[in-house]
């Protein structure tokens, strides 16, 4: 683990695009860096579909180990709340 200063980790997220369409869905792989190392890489798949004029976002991250998962949705709706209010 690296840290900083200040003697803060040092906590990243690295992975590659599987699938990219645009405004349709994205594939990409997930793997933390500097914490969590005994986590495998997942699958995080987006899609976005209309309805009625609005956009509804559907996320599954896949392989996701069951104890983390609470800890991940967390995360998944606070990132997804920063966005909407960005494009509101």
């Amino acid at each position: 683990m690296r840290k900083d200063r200040g003697g803060l980790k040092t906590v990243s997220v690295h992975g590659r695009f599987i699938e990219v369409v645009p405004g349709v869905r994205l594939v990409y792989t997930w793997r933390w860096e500097g914490i969590l190392p005994d986590i495998p890489e997942t699958q995080v798949t987006v899609e976005f579909h209309d309805i009625d004029g609005e956009t509804e976002l559907v996320l599954i991250q896949e392989d996701l180990p069951l104890p983390l998962c609470t800890l991940h949705l967390g995360g998944w709706l606070e990132a997804i709340d920063r966005m909407e209010r960005l494009f509101a």
